[in-house]
């Protein structure tokens, strides 16, 4: 029984450490966001997918004013957008009260990392060469 235990925590934190040794950085995640716009914007506006390319328009001009911001939770990368910028010195961006919510925080986050690889963007580009309005009624079946 003890031997059965060891084993489920000796894979536990195995786990534990491969999540944290593969955990992505705010670099990786520009890397990425940049490739993805690159494969992106090699296709013409009638084959790109409006979603994918709201998406990764949205990223990058909060990655432009730089409200982008990251929370690394050790086993996993957060990227989340903020309100202003980091060189903003409006009083909105000074005052606690006026701050992000925590109960709202989960409509600000764009992506999430873990085990290397960005998780919303992966789900974005998933069809960003398919433009499911070109196909008019069947792209709903």
């Amino acid at each position: 029984k003890s031997a059965r235990k060891a084993a489920v925590v000796i894979s536990g934190l195995g786990f534990l450490g491969c999540l944290m040794t593969s955990n992505p950085d705010e670099v990786s995640y520009r890397n990425a966001v940049a490739e993805c716009s690159n494969a992106v914007l090699q296709l013409s506006d009638a084959i790109r997918n409006p979603e994918s390319d709201t998406h990764l328009r949205h990223v990058e001009q909060c990655l432009n004013e730089g409200t982008i911001r990251t929370l690394n939770l050790l086993a996993l990368t957060v990227v989340w957008e903020d309100d202003f910028g980091r060189d903003s010195d409006v009083f909105a961006a000074h005052c606690s009260y006026l701050r992000p919510q925590w109960l709202r925080f989960h409509q600000r986050v764009l992506d999430v990392g873990l085990l290397g690889n960005w998780v919303v963007l992966a789900l974005k580009m998933r069809d960003f060469d398919v433009n499911s309005a070109e196909w008019g009624e069947t792209a709903q079946s």
